[in-house]
């Protein structure tokens, strides 16, 4: 219920009270689920305790970048693991990886987003 003030209230409070005993980077678990204004507000909670903390977002969808450019610091990209374990590990050609990664970049950079599946 993060349309319900009180919830909102309390889950910044329990960010701001790990801050206060020393935490100094939080993890949010399907943080695209969490409305982006809600983790927003929680690391500028924590910011304010915690000014060298660190908000991490694990955020499956290809728009990341809304994420990583105004609530997280750093988010997760399986995406682009997957491909990197394509190259490493299955030994698929370095350069149809680097150019897939290319191309997710490239939409990312847009405010369209990346909707095509490469």
């Amino acid at each position: 219920r993060t349309d319900h003030p009180g919830v909102v209230d309390y889950l910044v409070d329990v960010f701001e009270r790990w801050a206060r005993f020393g935490v100094d980077g939080f993890r949010i678990d399907a943080a695209a689920d969490v409305p982006l204004p809600l983790v927003r507000r929680i690391r500028e909670a924590v910011r304010a305790i915690a000014p060298e903390a660190i908000v991490f977002g694990e955020i499956v969808p290809d728009n990341i970048h809304r994420w990583t450019r105004s609530a997280v610091d750093a988010a997760t990209d399986f995406p682009a693991r997957e491909a990197l374990l394509a190259w490493l590990h299955r030994g698929e050609g370095a350069r149809r990886v680097a150019a897939w990664l290319a191309r997710r970049r490239f939409f990312r950079d847009h405010t369209i987003g990346s909707t095509l599946a490469f």
